[in-house]
């Protein structure tokens, strides 16, 4: 063993040695006086030397000799000579109820009970949504979550939409939601809390876009699927057939890569589900014509083995009880049990259980009369055929326990742009990754717990200079210990110019470690007001090291040694305090900081003010949060669909962000969620709904990425023409219900409900043939006006709609589109029109090939490209009869320009 290592082992035991002597002590004890009478008495007691904020204690008290009881410290008023109260404790730290009596002659008697107040555990809650890549208005969502700590959930959703997804939910389930009809970002948040446990809130955003125009997806028939209950370890095949389909694809949760991705039309997948709990398994199956079908298996797997239950009285896993106190758990297994193991540190346990299990397959056990520490009570059974069930666990933790202690290894290497760290711990039950400046690091999914490393981390890409770099490890304990370890170092960054072989410049960024580096503890850092504890520090490469700034008491600005161990008074006022060392080296100017953070007395989260100064805007407009809160050292946005709001932001407790809408076609809604919190504990989250209305799409084209623009008779004109004339002959003209020449101005109106309808009663040879000219009023040069603030890839075209499907018959009659580019006005009033080349993808000789619109009226937008070489002046409809043609005909709604949004 290296005399590092040795070292470091040294130092933890010291420190866990150092907080053992700081845990207080609970209970009540004799009376002290105050005066010259011998005989008068008062005694108080608390029922438990310990509990968690936001419980009770029962306060019961004595006295003789005595005139009149005031209380003090925690709690007040005027007390009888003997009686009991009790009294709800919510600030973490020692809770002192003293009790005063006056005394015959003028003296006083006081006694006191302490009570040692713990911090609640914030709840544990895994919280998904099963989707594929686009969540429809209307479609069904399976929602699955699970918090293993918590007692109660409650459902909500950010906006105020008419959802399913609201009330109170078990700790553990999964459920299937309609979105909205109408597109946007919308939250779904679930929050779960309990006796012991603290509220904590996760959410899912699901971005619904608009539905599209029904097309029926291919029906989806399972000859093969699980069902409702399964158990584990036993093959399950799913095998479906998708008649029409083109493909299928697979969504799961939890996530199973091997059906996650594209598979067949008639497929089968066959798994092994090994671990028990709830399972959704999503098929989406799409045809050629873009319908899409979607199944969901939900499922629950349960123990192929005897189901265990155990849990203390309150419902939960895990419990804290005084040093002489008592407390007892139930179990229950399954009647097919045949054997069972007991274990635990607890040695009455075992032998407890063997006894009851005899005579039945439920029972209870009281735990009394242990020693300081931590005890996990397992429980495991097997049937007659000898399947294993899961084991169940509970964890009890008996009086003060010491907090974890831990270290990381000085220093660190760096290669190749990838940094080596490496740390030990001792008596934690997880920690968890947090910085404020090296996202790489606070994102990592660390195994075994986050109990000891090495672990190779990326380095953040910078600029050439020198960065401070820091990682925290948030270490959890029993009895809702916490301490904070960290560790700072800087980086030299320089990039490098070198030439290749072909004698090309190429770049690259060399990375050193600059000294000094330090490791920082509190120990432990969640404390009560006025308690006390430990900071912890070493250096390396260091000269010199000082405190930077005072906070509380023991923590005093000023020069200290490059390692020691300083015993510190916690603030009296509830809050997160940053302790902070800076230390430097001789040949370095700039030293490196280093900080930890403690949480003194009921310090929890809050969002004080989170607001944007309009929440109705247009899309493509920007809009600022800005938001203030305190108790936290980390801020986040939510998953909201729009760019630059999701994330880590580097301000904290108070800051501002701007982002920009999307521009959408439709009118949409956003829910932006700002979450706040310590890491490794609680946070708290506030939601606005921000509505961006639509830029436009006034075709009703049915494409989410496109915005369109009707031609109306303020800007333009209509005619209608032919071979024969500038009239109309031999198309007749009118509004559906009667011949009217006027009905051709329907088409500029403004109005879908509102057409022109042309009927080319005979056309043969090719002789006849009309069109329809939309084109710029003039004085006008162009329809600039209307497309200038439009964006890329434009289109123009008629909504037409085919109202004599049936009927009709057109034999190579070829309609066209062609770009109006020139307008003159003639002396007689009239123009003479200039059209560029015609454009025929949109007929096949037969029918019409087009994009739908939303209305549903079987209207569509027949378009061609925009040639931004030439002027826009219009567009023309060429109605052709071709070779034969009979009774064909044209509703004519409208003229529409359409383009990207950008």
């Amino acid at each position: 063993m290296s005399s590092r290592y040795m070292s470091l082992t040294f130092r933890i035991s010291a420190v866990s040695l150092a907080i053992a002597g700081l845990a207080g002590c609970g209970g009540g004890g004799g009376s002290s006086r105050i005066g010259g009478d011998e005989s008068p008495t008062v005694s108080i007691t608390a029922n438990a030397d310990s509990v968690v904020a936001g419980q009770f204690v029962t306060l019961a008290w004595d006295s003789s000799s005595v005139t009149s009881c005031a209380a003090g410290g925690n709690w007040s008023g005027s007390k009888g000579a003997q009686g009991k109260e009790v009294v709800q404790v919510n600030a973490t730290g020692d809770a002192r109820f003293a009790l005063q009596c006056q005394t015959e002659s003028g003296g006083s008697v006081t006694d006191e009970a302490v009570v040692k107040v713990l911090g609640r555990v914030p709840a544990s809650i895994d919280f998904d949504a099963v989707t594929f890549d686009v969540v429809k208005a209307n479609d069904d969502v399976v929602f699955t979550w699970k918090a293993d700590n918590a007692e109660r959930c409650v459902a909500s959703t950010g906006s105020d939409i008419n959802s399913s997804w609201t009330g109170e939910r078990d700790a553990v389930g999964f459920e299937t939601v309609t979105m909205p009809g109408s597109p946007g970002a919308y939250l779904y948040s679930l929050t779960c809390s309990g006796e012991n446990i603290s509220e904590t809130t996760e959410q899912v955003v699901i971005n619904v876009v608009p539905e599209t125009a029904p097309v029926e997806g291919p029906e989806i028939t399972f000859s093969q699927r699980p069902a409702g209950v399964i158990e584990s370890g036993v093959p399950v095949t799913i095998a479906w057939t998708a008649a029409g389909a083109a493909q299928c694809t697979g969504a799961s949760e939890p996530a199973d890569a091997g059906w996650n991705q594209v598979l067949g039309a008639t497929d089968s997948y066959t798994r092994v589900f090994e671990e028990p709990g709830n399972y959704v398994y999503s098929l989406s199956c799409a045809n050629e014509q873009g319908g899409t079908t979607i199944e969901n298996l939900l499922f629950t797997v349960r123990p192929a083995g005897p189901v265990v239950e155990m849990a203390f009285e309150n419902g939960l896993q895990s419990a804290v009880m005084p040093a002489d106190g008592s407390i007892s758990f139930s179990w229950e297994v399954d009647t097919s049990a045949e054997s069972c193991v007991a274990t635990s540190g607890d040695s009455r346990w075992a032998s407890a259980f063997a006894a009851d299990f005899t005579n039945g397959f439920t029972g209870a056990y009281t735990a009394k009369g242990l020693a300081p520490g931590v005890y996990n009570y397992n429980l495991s059974c097997k049937d007659t055929s000898g399947k294993q069930g899961v084991s169940e666990s509970l964890q009890l933790t008996v009086g003060n326990v010491a907090p974890p202690v831990g270290e990381f290894t000085l220093p660190v290497s760096i290669e190749d742009g990838w940094v080596t760290v490496d740390w030990v711990t001792d008596g934690a039950n997880s920690c968890v990754p947090y910085s404020q400046n090296w996202p790489e690091w606070r994102d990592l999914e660390l195994e075994n717990q986050g109990l000891s490393g090495p672990v190779k981390v990326q380095l953040p890409p910078k600029a050439d200079g020198t960065h401070l770099l820091d990682a925290t490890l948030v270490c959890s304990g029993p009895g809702n210990t916490q301490t904070n370890i960290t560790t700072a170092f800087s980086v030299d960054y320089v990039t490098i110019t070198e030439t290749d072989t072909d004698g090309n410049p190429v770049s690259r960024v060399e990375q050193t470690l600059s000294e000094p580096a330090i490791n920082l503890s509190a120990v432990p850092s969640r404390v009560g007001a006025g308690e006390n504890f430990a900071i912890v520090w070493d250096s390396v490469g260091a000269d010199s090291c000082q405190i930077t700034e005072t906070v509380g008491s023991g923590w005093v600005a000023g020069e200290v040694a490059t390692r020691g161990q300083q015993d510190v008074t916690a603030p009296t006022e509830p809050g997160v305090y940053t302790y902070s060392l800076s230390c430097a080296a001789p040949a370095t100017q700039e030293p490196t900081t280093a900080n930890v953070y403690v949480v003194v007395g009921n310090a929890s989260p809050v969002i004080e003010r989170f607001e944007t100064p309009r929440t109705d805007v247009a899309g493509g407009e920007e809009i600022t949060f800005e938001w203030r809160a305190r108790n936290v050292l980390f801020c986040e946005g939510g998953n909201s669909g729009v760019e630059g709001w999701t994330g880590f932001f580097e301000q904290s407790a108070a800051g501002s962000r701007s982002v920009t809408l999307p521009r959408r076609v439709d009118d949409s809604q956003y829910d932006f969620a700002l979450t706040c919190g310590l890491p490794g504990g609680p946070k708290t989250s506030d939601i606005l709904t921000v509505k961006a209305s639509s830029v436009g799409n006034e075709c009703g084209v049915l494409d989410n990425n496109r915005l369109s623009r009707l031609l109306t008779n303020d800007v333009v004109d209509v005619r209608v023409g032919s071979i024969y004339s500038g009239t109309g002959a031999p198309v007749i003209i009118g509004d559906g219900e009667s011949v009217d020449e006027n009905a051709i101005y329907n088409i500029t109106d403004g109005s879908m409900d509102t057409y022109a309808r042309l009927t080319l009663p005979l056309g043969l040879l090719g002789l006849f043939h009309s069109y329809i000219d939309v084109y710029a009023r003039p004085p006008l040069q162009d329809l600039g006006v209307l497309t200038d603030e439009m964006g890329g890839n434009k289109d123009i075209g008629f909504l037409i709609g085919n109202p004599n499907q049936a009927l009709q018959l057109s034999l190579l009659g070829l309609d066209s589109l062609s770009q109006v580019t020139g307008v003159m006005p003639l002396a007689d009033g009239g123009v003479d029109i200039e059209t560029g080349d015609r454009n025929y993808d949109n007929t096949n000789g037969l029918e019409l090939n087009a994009l739908y619109l939303i209305n549903d009226r079987q209207v569509k937008f027949l378009s061609m490209p925009v040639d931004e070489t030439q002027k826009l002046m219009g567009v023309r409809y060429a109605l052709q009869g071709g070779l034969l043609a009979i009774a064909k005909m044209r509703d004519v709604y409208g003229v529409c320009v359409s383009s990207d949004l950008n």
